[in-house]
C-alpha cells in the first residue's frame, strides 16, 4: 500500500507541474496579445497626458481657466492604468500555482472575452 501512495503522491505531484507548465506555454504564445492588450491603454494614456499638458499650458498662458477637458483627460488616465493593472493582475493570477477554486462564472462574457482573444491572436497570425 504504501508504494501504491507513493506512486499516487508522485503521479499527482507530475500532474500538478505538467498543468504548470502549459500554463506558463499559454502565458508565453498569448505574449502578443498581451502586449497588444497593455500597449492600447498606454498608448491612450500618453495621448491623454500630453493633451492634460497642452490645455495647462494653455490655461498658464492666459488662454482660460477652464479645467474640465483637463479632468476629463485626468479621469481617462486613470481608467487606462486601472485597465493596465487588471490585465496584468489576470496574468499573474492566470501563471501563478493555485489550488483550483469554484466559483460562480458568467459563461457568456467568458465566450465573448475568449472569442475576443482568440479573433485577437488570429489577426497576428495572418
Amino acid at each position: 500500500m504504501t508504494s501504491l501512495s507513493s506512486a499516487e503522491e508522485a503521479k499527482n505531484s507530475l500532474t500538478d507541474q505538467l498543468i504548470q507548465s502549459q500554463k506558463l506555454a499559454a502565458v508565453g504564445e498569448l505574449s502578443a496579445g498581451i502586449a497588444h492588450e497593455i500597449n492600447n491603454p498606454i498608448a491612450i494614456i500618453a495621448q491623454e497626458a500630453q493633451w492634460a499638458a497642452h490645455l495647462l499650458d494653455q490655461a498658464a498662458n492666459g488662454g482660460g481657466q477652464d479645467f474640465s477637458e483637463v479632468r476629463d483627460s485626468l479621469r481617462e488616465i486613470q481608467a487606462q492604468v486601472d485597465r493596465c493593472g487588471n490585465i496584468t493582475h489576470k496574468l499573474l493570477d492566470f501563471a501563478r500555482k493555485r489550488e483550483p477554486v469554484l466559483q460562480e462564472v458568467d459563461v457568456a462574457r467568458l465566450v465573448d472575452d475568449m472569442a475576443r482573444l482568440v479573433d485577437k491572436e488570429a489577426s497576428y497570425r495572418t
